[in-house]
């Protein structure tokens, strides 16, 4: 985990950078989080929003996404965020779970699940190194399993088109989802650095593009879509706290810590770090904050995007300002109701070949 150059990584992202210099950076991170994005969208469809909502839920993911970069890059007084160059993006881990909620409790109970969690995991964290005892890689290993089977239906529902469209089970619908899905085992299989990194992102452009060719994609709820708005908490009613949901989503909320835990060896990998246990558990704090604030807002578990780790490595681009530059980004495309519409214009089957993947 460490190596013999490692250095304390105090100072090591200290540099300062022009603005000039800072937002192309920024925007180069939030374009390979793009992926993380479709994590609502894949949430709201499986539960059933209306267009709107599902463009609200979209938004609400950017500006949560924004909070938890600069929680985690900032910091909190002195024991909540790790005050590291990490960019903060939804959790694929937690997805199964949210569905299952979301369709059976409803959206109160889901984000209440989403708020109880994230204050059972900070409790928690004050006893990180007992907890990760009781989860080797074979229990979250099957927790993993057990969901994606679980989830498999509705991965090919959405690769039909959506149950109840028109096109539904379409030729074209299964041609277009099956080459998202090729693109992304493919590129994460064989691909190396940039390219498997950027799968995902890579089988969305890709699949758009030729959805776009054949004219599947529908532009009116993206011409509908008023030009700017807030996000607030509670949008979709006032949180529900149900035991069965909140213990649900706990599990796998420490699963998605557990993954975050190994973030923090990957960043000391790549830049010759040490990072100290209390910091480590400061992030692993503001991780469980951020998720309070997300569930407060209508919005989803975050997780370390890894990825972004690597995008710094190949751009020698370190500082945590970096990051923060991100951070702000998407907080400002929160308030753009268009650009999360286009999001949700997406066709359901690139989602759903995304999704199988």
């Amino acid at each position: 985990m460490k190596t013999e150059k490692a250095k304390i990584v105090n100072g090591v992202f200290d540099e300062k950078l022009p603005l000039a210099k800072l937002l192309p950076l920024g925007f180069q991170h939030l374009m390979t989080m793009v992926g993380s994005f479709i994590v609502p969208v894949i949430i709201g469809t499986a539960i059933g929003l209306d267009a709107k909502s599902l463009a609200y839920l979209v938004s609400a993911v950017l500006f949560t996404s924004g909070v938890a970069i600069l929680i985690q890059v900032i910091g909190i007084s002195k024991g909540i965020g790790s005050r590291l160059p990490f960019v903060m993006g939804s959790s694929f881990i937690t997805l199964g779970p949210m569905i299952l909620i979301g369709k059976q409790y409803g959206m109160p109970t889901l984000f209440g699940s989403i708020i109880g969690s994230g204050i059972i995991i900070i409790l928690l964290s004050f006893f990180l190194d007992k907890l990760l005892l009781l989860f080797p890689k074979v229990v979250t290993g099957t927790f993993i399993t057990i969901m994606g089977i679980t989830l498999a239906p509705v991965a090919f529902e959405e690769l039909a088109g959506g149950h109840g469209s028109e096109n539904y089970g379409s030729p074209e619908n299964y041609i277009v989802g099956l080459i998202v899905l090729a693109i992304i085992v493919l590129l994460h299989k064989f691909g190396r650095g940039f390219m498997k990194t950027m799968s995902i992102l890579i089988g969305l452009f890709v699949g758009t593009v030729i959805a776009g060719f054949l004219g599947m994609i529908d532009f009116q709820p993206i011409a509908n879509a008023s030009w700017g708005q807030v996000v607030t908490p509670f949008y979709f009613g006032t949180p529900v706290f149900d035991l069965t949901a909140i213990f649900t989503m706990t599990v796998f909320c420490i699963i998605n810590l557990i993954q975050c835990f190994g973030s923090f060896s990957i960043i000391d990998e790549t830049f010759g770090t040490q990072t100290s246990t209390k910091t480590v558990v400061r992030g692993l704090r503001g991780q469980a904050v951020a998720q309070v604030v997300s569930g407060a807002f209508n919005s989803v578990p975050h997780a370390f995007l890894n990825e972004n780790i690597g995008v710094m490595a190949l751009s020698g681009a370190k500082s945590r300002l970096v990051p923060i530059t991100t951070g702000v980004m998407l907080i400002v495309l929160s308030f753009l109701p268009k650009f999360s519409a286009a999001i949700t214009a997406i066709p359901q089957s690139v989602r759903g070949g995304a999704m199988l993947a």
